[in-house]
This record gives structure tokens, C-alpha cells and sequence, in this order.
């Protein structure tokens, strides 16, 4: 795929998935999640996305987990593509703690 195509597609996948994120994430006590980094397979095939949020960590993994199947879905009725990427939800551990 070449480098504008790629562009343009990581640009709309990171706009939906963000709407996604925010859409099923209001009910959770996660605080703000954040989309840090999206990688596109040079195929299509996949999307890797890390995310990280401000509260509950332990609980965003779970969150993703239960929430997976739903948000592809939904992704995929969003997205008028012929192929539609997996997305691969990858978490990103704070280093910000508060000291106990």
C-alpha cells in the first residue's frame, strides 16, 4: 500500500475507533481513555492499537476484552471497505502512579 493510501486509511481508522472507544466506554468508570499509537498491517489485515486510561487500569483490559466483537462489528458497518481491518487492542501500562 503505498505511503498516502496508508495515511489516509490510519487517519479514518483512528477516527472511528476513537468514536468507538468513547461510545462504549461512557458507562465505565475508566476515566478518560486515550488512544496512544495506531499501526496499520501493510496489508490491511490488522490494526494494532494501544490505548492507555486514567483510572481503573486493571479494569481497561477487561473492558476491551468484553468489548472486542461489539466495536469490529460496529466498525465494519462503518467502514464501506472491502477488506476492514482486526483491531488488536494493545494496553499501555502508566508509568504516572500516585506513591501509596
Amino acid at each position: 500500500m503505498d505511503s498516502k493510501r496508508k495515511h489516509q486509511v490510519t487517519a479514518l481508522l483512528r477516527r472511528e475507533i476513537s468514536n468507538l472507544l468513547f461510545t462504549y466506554a461512557q458507562n465505565e468508570e475508566l476515566g478518560l481513555i486515550t488512544l496512544n499509537e495506531l499501526s496499520v498491517a501493510d496489508n490491511m489485515s490488522s490494526v494494532k492499537v494501544w490505548v492507555s486510561c486514567t483510572q481503573n487500569e486493571d479494569q481497561l483490559n477487561e473492558f476491551l476484552s468484553q468489548n472486542i466483537f461489539s466495536m469490529q462489528k460496529e466498525l465494519n458497518k462503518r467502514l464501506k471497505k472491502k477488506v476492514v481491518p482486526k483491531i488488536i487492542f494493545k494496553q499501555v501500562k502508566s508509568i504516572l502512579k500516585d506513591p501509596e
